[in-house]
């Protein structure tokens, strides 16, 4: 699972404020997931690569053979109920 660190420095990068979103259509073996299955993941960084935040399961070209759909939202676009149950704790810290 990707690190708070990783989390924090990669939430919200740019001067827009946006964010990117993976919808993972197949796993690393090429099965494909049911559309139950296929939901909006909050995309980060973990050691320079993109992962989605709630497994920590890494995509893109050269990290694995999944099949992925990824956009770029200013606001939202999070369906997955684990990333976004992690982003509200991370939120819930008083610094």
């Amino acid at each position: 699972m990707m690190n708070i660190i990783n989390f924090a420095m990669s939430f919200g990068k740019g001067e827009d404020m946006s964010h990117f979103v993976v919808k993972l259509l197949s796993d690393d073996d090429g099965v494909d997931y049911d559309k139950d299955q296929q939901v909006w993941h909050y995309s980060g960084e973990s050691t320079g690569d993109p992962c989605v935040l709630c497994s920590g399961e890494y995509f893109g070209e050269g990290q694995s053979n999944c099949k992925f759909i990824e956009k770029r939202v200013k606001r939202g676009g999070i369906t997955c109920k684990k990333c976004l149950r992690i982003i509200k704790e991370y939120k819930a810290i008083k610094l």
